[in-house]
């Protein structure tokens, strides 16, 4: 690739994770290119990335989609309707932009503009890339495996040969701001749940349920002080907060944090999701965690991750369906009696943290090998 060219298109969104890994991206590709870098995100509507993207200052074009992944058929028609437009709409911005390198980031909203890049990579002399951040590949990114020049990934996978001379394994890349801290507050017992950028009905139910049951353990662990941080997302914000409120339990309740880095740096557990981007994170800072999966996400995946996770020793596992009332709070009262444990799980998770990601996907896409 010409040092003289300096233009990235990052496409994809629809989850926190694959917008935070873009964001990575771009900001290594900044780095390499001081001064002179240009980035265009390529999303959706009403994605995640609508919110996430002007804060970083990063552009966002966005096309009109929808899914096709777990939505009613007429969903899946209203979708496939839209593609010749968005694609029409994807070569226009290509010929405009001229990019040195398209890399795809997970989400439906990535695959127009990838494949038109793709197919065109040769004219237009583009590389072209994927990243994958799950143990399963997702629906787009099965899609475009096969017309993109490589494709980066977080975890080991089992693939095709066709696929797999064009893989690297580089890890996930996470925000540049967020490392292995320890503690921030020793006197408090902190607990950090969320459910994601958007947040989670079903995580939350399960707290709700649960919030009787960490009164116990607060009150037989009286000598300990307590602290609840607990991102809702938009939607369950007052219902969560009422909740607690009811119980007099004290709790930071918000529908989103901006600053994770300084929540993952007060917590002593995690009580979140199992996305790629989560569990990247958690690996980052160092951070015990118990992960619940979401029962619905793609090919399982979720808990196919955390599967991983904890057979490393990274992570304890609650299933969303199966988890009884109690058993959160069994887990805590575990760590409280045995803190070495909680000690134990950060070392095992960070042992999977890969620093350098977001560097070796942009030198690989700038070298071209």
């Amino acid at each position: 690739m010409s040092r003289s060219a300096k233009t990235l298109v990052i496409a994809g969104g629809g989850t926190g994770g694959h917008v935070s890994a873009g964001i990575a991206i771009a900001r290594e590709w900044e780095k390499q290119f001081p001064g002179e870098a240009s980035v265009v995100f390529v999303g959706s509507r009403g994605g995640v990335e609508e919110r996430m993207l002007p804060r970083e200052g990063i552009p966002l074009r966005k096309l009109n989609l929808g899914s096709l992944n777990r939505v009613s058929i007429i969903n899946k028609f209203k979708t496939i309707l839209k593609l010749p437009l968005s694609i029409l709409l994807s070569l226009v911005w290509l010929i405009e932009l001229r990019p040195a390198a398209v890399i795809g980031v997970g989400g439906f909203a990535s695959g127009p503009f990838v494949i038109v890049a793709s197919l065109l990579s040769r004219l237009f002399k583009i590389r072209t890339g994927l990243l994958e951040q799950n143990t399963v590949f997702g629906l787009t990114n099965r899609v475009l495996a096969k017309y993109v020049d490589r494709i980066y990934l977080n975890f080991e996978l089992e693939l095709p040969l066709t696929i797999m001379k064009k893989i690297k394994v580089v890890g996930n890349p996470v925000r540049s701001n967020l490392s292995n801290k320890s503690v921030g507050d020793t006197k408090l017992f902190t607990i950090f749940i969320f459910g994601g950028s958007q947040g989670a009905r079903g995580l939350n139910d399960l707290i709700i349920n649960e919030m009787p049951e960490f009164q116990q353990v607060f009150e037989k662990n009286s000598a300990i002080k307590f602290k609840i941080i607990h991102q809702t997302g938009k939607n369950d914000l007052n219902r969560v907060a009422t909740a607690y409120q009811d119980l007099n339990l004290i709790a930071d309740v918000t529908d989103f944090i901006d600053d994770m880095s300084a929540a993952y740096s007060s917590a002593n557990i995690v009580v979140c999701r199992s996305g790629a981007s989560s569990l990247s994170e958690l690996a980052a800072v160092g951070r015990p965690s118990v992960l619940v999966p979401l029962p619905t996400s793609s090919d399982d995946h979720q808990r196919k991750n955390a599967l991983r996770v904890v057979e490393f020793g990274g992570a304890c596992m609650l299933e969303q369906e199966r988890a009884g009332v109690g058993e959160l709070s069994q887990l805590i009262q575990g760590f409280i009696d045995n803190p070495q444990k909680l000690s134990d799980m950060g070392t095992q998770i960070h042992l999977l943290h890969k620093s350098d990601a977001a560097k070796a996907i942009v030198l690989d896409l700038i070298s071209g090998d």
